[in-house]
């Protein structure tokens, strides 16, 4: 670390002087002007130039050889997330991941396969991430949600889970986009100061993005546990069970107000019903053992709202 000491200027200002191996280092001269910003951490940084970065193209290669088709999945999401303009997949093998590679291009939003060849598979991101709201993602998030719970409350057993698949994909890939936004706000000065944001509010809005995605995959699993298990219709249409389904969502619905209105009072009291809607759950099963492991994933979505609520009131 360089130290260097104030020198008084004038009446308001003060000069440092800056290292010649980094003026060098940036073809400056005397008369050229250097960008500050403050980062929120009371530091201050100098650039020589303000940079946009905007047409900066970026190439990644994954080599699939000896690798499991998992790791690749990883490595293509990762490499997504990490805004890489260009994907290229490799290896000998590559005709033996070709269906399983492009399923999972397909879901990533504005990720197409551009062409095949022999040992590679080049992909190509479309998406344009500085133009996007993270908040405005966020809500259609929210949206898939509260659909997905309209019709779990309707649910009967003949349930289709594909509508519920495919919403809970959907929120899945707008998550991946709201992540792959933070990671360019924090890496590019241009943007963030563009957007005019600030650490705390990009904290506070990702966690709640990440948790209501978690709440869709939760109310898929759901659909998922009912379609495969075959629960009767007695089940599906007892009144209490029905009454718990209706209270969960409500408790959804009152969470995200508390979140958008930074609502605390709102938020400890969502907390404060958490352990009510438990003991509901408990004394359900009480009278209907058989569906124990349903009523879990219930009280499991019931976890992930009162995180929701916790969060809200601690900031």
């Amino acid at each position: 670390m360089d130290y260097r000491k104030l020198i008084k200027f004038g009446n308001s200002s003060y000069v440092v002087s800056l290292p010649k191996s980094w003026t060098e280092k940036n073809n400056l001269k005397k008369g050229d002007t250097i960008y500050l910003e403050e980062n929120g951490n009371n530091e201050l940084i100098l650039l020589p130039k303000e940079i946009k970065n905007e047409n900066e193209k970026r190439e990644i290669i994954i080599d699939v050889n000896g690798k499991d088709i998992k790791l690749v999945n990883r490595e293509i999401v990762a490499a997504y997330i990490n805004n890489f303009d260009t994907i290229k997949v490799i290896g000998r093998s590559i005709a033996d991941y070709s269906t399983e590679i492009r399923n999972r291009v397909q879901n990533l939003m504005a990720c197409e396969v551009l062409e095949q060849g022999e040992n590679y598979i080049l992909c190509k991101d479309f998406l344009k991430v500085s133009e996007l709201s993270y908040k405005e993602l966020t809500r259609k998030i929210d949206i898939i949600v509260k659909s997905m719970f309209l019709d779990l409350r309707n649910i009967d057993d003949k349930i289709d889970i594909v509508p519920f698949k495919n919403r809970s994909d959907d929120a899945n890939k707008i998550s991946f986009v709201i992540y792959r936004i933070l990671k360019l706000i924090t890496k590019n000065n241009y943007v963030n100061k563009t957007l005019d944001t600030s650490p705390l509010d990009l904290l506070h809005w990702w966690y709640f993005a990440m948790k209501i995605e978690h709440i869709a995959e939760g109310i898929r699993d759901i659909c998922y546990y009912i379609s495969l298990n075959k629960i009767s219709k007695d089940i599906l249409k007892k009144s209490e069970f029905k009454a718990i389904i209706m209270h969960l969502s409500d408790l959804y619905d009152s969470v995200t107000k508390s979140f958008y209105k930074n609502d605390h009072l709102l938020a400890l009291t969502i907390s404060d019903i958490k352990y009510k809607f438990d003991e509901r759950c408990d004394n359900y099963l009480k009278q209907h053992k058989d569906d124990s492991s349903l009523i879990e994933k219930f009280k499991s979505l019931m976890k992930e709202i009162n995180r929701i609520a916790r969060w809200v009131y601690s900031n």
